[in-house]
């Protein structure tokens, strides 16, 4: 249920980088690395100067 409405509050508003970070953090509970990191490259595409996004896909990209 928590991934269904995190990933419709990403679909809303792609750029809204906490809840694009609550997405991925929540598939990375759930063992779904390849949809977390998938999650925080969407999250960089629409928010590039956040660097905190950046932060969160580098940890997805050396640890998955």
């Amino acid at each position: 249920a928590a991934i269904e409405a995190l990933a419709q509050a990403c679909q809303l508003n792609p750029a809204w980088p906490l809840a694009m970070q609550e997405l991925a953090a929540t598939f990375r509970a759930a063992s779904r690395f390849a949809e977390a990191r998938a999650t925080m490259e969407t999250a960089v595409r629409h928010a590039p100067a956040d660097g905190l996004n950046h932060g969160w896909l580098a940890e997805f990209l050396c640890r998955f």
